[in-house]
C-alpha cells in the first residue's frame, strides 16, 4: 500500500472532498493554492483544513499526516536549496526506512494565509507513543540532528515538563519549523479529562489564568505550547466537541468578538462521506487496493475541533479544523 501511495499524488484525495467544503470558508483561490502543493506531494492518510475563524477574509492552512514508514516520495518532493531543507529531505528519507524507530507518524503543515510562512517554510511535527523520557529525547535528538539544528529547549526543562504529564495525558505531537526565524519547539498534549489540562498548566508554573473548560458538548481537550526558555506566553487550547456542540460554542465565541459570524454555518456544514460508487473520480491507489483485496474504502470529511489561542491568559483568536481521511470499511 505504501508503494502505491508514494507513486501517486495527494491531489485526487483533496478534489474528492472539495464539494463538501464551503466555498465561503475555503474559496477557490485558497483551494487552488492548496492544489498546487498537493500535486507534488504523496497522499496522506489524514489531511486537515485549518480555517481562521477570527479573520474577516478567508484564510486556510493545510496539514498533512503520514504514517511511520512513509516519506520517501515526500523527501523527493521537497526543495534542497538550503541546509535546513536538505536536512528535511534526509529526515523524511530516514523516516521512510526507519519510521517506527524515529517516530510513529509525522505531519507537515503549510501556513498559507497572509499571516503565515507560506509554501517555502512548512512546519514539521512528529507523533510518539507513550515512551520513557530518555527514549523520547533520543528520538528528538535524531530529528534535530537531521535538520542541522540544536534542540531549542534544555534537556532538564523538557524532562521536568514531560514528568508533569498525567497518566491519562498524552504528548501526541512534537513540532518545529523550517523558517530561520521560527525556532520554538511545539508540544501538543491531549487530556482525557479536561480538568487535567488545568492541573498540568498549574504544575508547570504557567503564570496566567487557566483557559475555561466549561463548554457544553466537550468531549476532550488538547493543549499546544511553544517551548524555548520555558512555556511561551501564548498557548492554544483545542476543544473537541460533539457534532451538535460546534455551533453553540462558535456563537459563544462570536459574542466575545473572537469569531466572525459569517464562518459559523460555513464551518459546521463542511462535512461528507465519499465512496467510489458515488464519485465521478476515485484515487487510483484506493481503487487498486480495492481490486486486489476486495475491500472498499471511503473518504470522510468533518469538523473535528475548535482551537482558541490565549495570550497571557486572554483569548485572542479562533481557528476551526476540518479533518479528512480515508478508511477501509469492509
Amino acid at each position: 500500500m505504501t508503494s502505491l501511495l508514494e507513486s501517486a499524488s495527494l491531489l485526487p484525495f483533496l478534489r474528492i472532498v472539495r464539494p463538501a467544503l464551503s466555498r465561503d470558508l475555503v474559496p477557490d483561490a485558497c483551494f487552488s493554492r492548496i492544489e498546487r502543493l498537493a500535486r507534488n506531494l504523496p497522499p496522506a492518510y489524514g489531511f486537515i483544513f485549518e480555517c481562521w475563524l477570527s479573520s474577516e477574509k478567508a484564510n486556510v492552512d493545510i496539514q498533512l499526516y503520514y504514517r511511520a514508514g512513509e516519506g520517501a516520495a515526500l523527501a523527493r518532493s521537497l526543495p534542497d536549496d538550503t541546509v535546513t531543507w536538505r536536512g528535511a529531505r534526509s529526515l523524511f528519507a530516514k523516516f521512510a526506512k526507519h519510521g517506527a524507530d524515529l517516530a510513529d507518524g509525522l505531519w507537515i503543515e503549510f501556513d498559507l494565509g497572509n499571516h503565515g510562512l507560506g509554501e517555502a517554510h512548512p512546519r514539521l511535527g512528529f507523533a510518539y507513543r507513550r515512551v520513557p523520557f530518555d527514549r523520547y529525547f533520543e528520538s528528538l535528538s535524531s530529528v534535530y540532528e537531521c535538520l542541522g539544528r540544536p534542540i531549542p529547549v534544555s534537556e532538564s526543562l523538557l524532562r521536568r515538563l514531560y514528568s508533569a504529564i498525567p497518566a491519562d495525558g498524552y504528548l501526541y505531537g512534537t513540532g518545529t519549523g523550517l523558517a530561520p526565524t521560527y525556532a520554538p519547539l511545539r508540544w501538543c498534549l491531549s487530556f482525557d479529562v479536561p480538568s487535567q489540562m488545568t492541573a498540568y498548566l498549574d504544575a508547570v508554573g504557567w503564570p496566567h489564568p487557566a483557559p475555561p473548560i466549561d463548554v457544553p458538548g466537550l468531549q476532550g481537550v488538547a493543549l499546544a505550547v511553544d517551548l524555548s526558555e520555558g512555556i511561551g506566553p501564548r498557548i492554544g487550547v483545542e476543544y473537541y466537541l460533539a457534532d451538535d456542540a460546534f455551533e453553540p460554542f462558535l456563537r459563544r465565541l462570536t459574542a466575545q468578538n473572537l469569531c466572525k459570524e459569517q464562518w459559523i454555518g460555513a464551518f459546521t456544514v463542511s462535512r461528507g462521506i465519499f465512496t467510489k460508487r458515488r464519485a465521478t473520480e476515485w484515487p487510483e491507489p484506493l481503487a487498486t487496493v480495492s481490486a486486489l483485496s476486495g475491500r472498499e474504502a471511503s473518504i470522510i470529511l468533518k469538523p473535528v475541533h475548535i482551537k482558541v489561542t490565549y495570550e497571557a491568559g486572554q483569548p485572542t483568536a479562533v481557528k476551526g479544523y476540518i479533518y479528512g481521511n480515508y478508511v477501509w470499511i469492509s
